[in-house]
């Protein structure tokens, strides 16, 4: 799999002008903490175009990270300078606490580009993001442990994981696209569409999931 031909392009010329690589995306399906598979091989694409690291936001919670051909991959970042109240009512999680969570990653570029990188947690409020100490970030770095853990063990489990914690997302957000689609465009056809588009998704997803279970066993 490639990233695209033009990103495939940038990041080899990039890397041959001696640049450190850097991709960063904007991408992810919110509020879940496993990537999906799509942007997993585009990740791993980046990688073996030359990119030296990968880091990307947007799903507003953190997700896994993997190390993949001694490169790390950040799928998500998390929230950090965001008024996250205002999504509070978006996740399928009542005051959802983990929308006041976030990660800052520090890298130590070393010759050759070889590099260390850490992650730091930081709890977020409506005005302030405080790092957390090791004794505060370690359940969540647990939590990442176990994640990168998945990503690196057997495909199947895996996939499972994702696909399971999809549809209640696809659900979430055909409420919330009812809704708005109701107050702004008002079209009945409009609507319609948007529905049967996130319904298809959330049926997908749990075949999915249904069929990944039974080849488990």
């Amino acid at each position: 799999m490639k990233v695209n031909f033009f990103g495939d392009i940038c990041i080899r010329r990039l890397k041959a002008d001696g640049c450190f690589v850097v991709p960063y995306f904007h991408w992810g399906y919110e509020y879940v903490h496993v990537p999906s598979p799509r942007e997993r091989g585009i990740a791993h694409a980046c990688i073996d175009a030359g990119a030296d690291l990968v880091i990307s936001a947007h799903p507003h919670v953190w997700q896994a990270c993997e190390t993949y051909r001694g490169r790390q991959i950040y799928y998500s970042l998390g929230n950090f300078i965001f008024h996250s109240r205002v999504f509070d009512g978006l996740s399928p999680v009542p005051n959802d606490p983990r929308l006041q969570e976030g990660l800052v990653i520090s890298v130590q570029i070393r010759p050759n580009h070889q590099y260390d990188a850490a992650v730091h947690v930081v709890r977020l409020t409506d005005t302030s993001a405080r790092l957390l100490d090791a004794t505060g970030s370690a359940p969540i770095q647990t939590q990442m442990a176990a994640l990168a853990a998945l990503l690196a063990g057997p495909r199947l489990p895996y996939l499972r994981a994702y696909f399971r914690q999809t549809p209640a997302i696809a659900r979430q957000n055909v409420r919330i696209r009812k809704e708005h689609q109701t107050a702004v465009a008002g079209s009945s056809a409009d609507l319609l569409k948007v529905y049967r588009s996130f319904n298809g998704q959330d049926v997908m997803n749990r075949l999915a999931a249904a069929v990944i279970g039974r080849l488990e066993q």
